[in-house]
């Protein structure tokens, strides 16, 4: 993936994270969510769940897991809090931040819950 623009190795991850949601029976609400205070990655529902997925291609694992800083979690969770105010049918249920490190098809981490509404 080396000769490939770091935008397209970050939208290629998003895809893929998006069909492991969707295969374990996740639906995708919205893909790359953009406002005022922050982007999410991927918003998804599972039953009475919304989850808010970043999605971080790095060429290693660490590196991504370190570029997870304060500031991003609480950027993307005010973005999370504009979308269910945007969206009040799903204003009740249960919030869930995950964080994916991806490097390649077959090296990814997904951490569920990886924080807490900030």
């Amino acid at each position: 993936m080396a000769s490939i623009s770091t935008y397209q190795k970050g939208l290629w991850a998003e895809i893929f994270v998006a069909v492991i949601y969707l295969v374990h029976g996740y639906r995708l609400l919205a893909m790359r969510y953009k406002t005022g205070v922050g982007e999410i990655d991927l918003v998804l529902r599972k039953g009475e769940n919304v989850i808010f997925a970043e999605v971080k291609a790095r060429q290693s694992l660490d590196g991504a897991l370190e570029s997870l800083t304060p500031q991003m979690k609480h950027r993307i969770s005010k973005a999370a809090l504009h979308f269910i105010a945007a969206n009040p049918r799903i204003a009740a249920f249960d919030m869930r931040f995950d964080f994916w490190a991806v490097r390649d098809l077959s090296t990814w981490r997904w951490m569920k819950n990886a924080w807490a509404l900030s």
